[in-house]
C-alpha cells in the first residue's frame, strides 16, 4: 500500500508533478529575491572600531605566564611576545554598538577613543549591497 496525493480538485498528483511544482516554486522564489535585491549600495553610517585599552597588557601578561610555566616544566621558553603580529591578528571591537550617521560625530568618537587608550582606531563605513 502506498500513499497517493491529490490536489484540491481530487486529481492525483504524481512524483513528476510534485517535482515540477517544486522546481516552479524554487524558480519563483529566486525571481522574487532577485527583484527585491537592490543593485545600488546604501549608506548605513560609520562605526569606530579598535582594540580596547588594557587588552595588549593582559595579552603580554598571559604570554609571560605561559613562558614562565614552560620554563618551570623544563621547556625552552625563549619566544618573545610579538606585539605587531598580535596587533595584526587581533579582532577590532566597536567603540559604540550603534553606528554614527554624522561624519563629524564619528571623527569625535575616534579622537576620544584614541585619547582614551584604544589601539589601532579605525573608522569603517557601513553599507549594504
Amino acid at each position: 500500500m502506498s500513499l497517493s496525493f491529490v490536489n484540491l480538485h481530487g486529481d492525483a498528483i504524481t512524483e513528476a508533478k510534485m517535482d515540477a511544482m517544486h522546481t516552479a516554486g524554487v524558480e519563483a522564489e529566486r525571481a522574487r529575491r532577485a527583484a527585491n535585491k537592490s543593485t545600488e549600495r546604501t549608506h548605513k553610517g560609520w562605526r569606530v572600531v579598535g582594540i580596547p585599552p588594557g587588552l595588549l597588557e593582559s595579552a603580554k601578561a598571559q604570554h609571560k605566564s605561559t613562558i614562565d610555566a614552560a620554563r618551570k616544566a623544563g621547556l625552552p621558553g625563549d619566544k618573545p611576545f610579538d606585539e605587531p603580529e598580535w596587533l595584526r591578528k587581533q579582532r577590532r571591537q566597536a567603540v559604540r554598538s550603534k553606528p554614527y550617521m554624522l561624519r563629524e560625530a564619528v571623527a569625535q568618537c575616534a579622537e576620544i577613543a584614541t585619547n582614551g587608550g584604544w589601539l589601532e582606531v579605525r573608522v569603517n563605513e557601513l553599507t549594504s549591497k
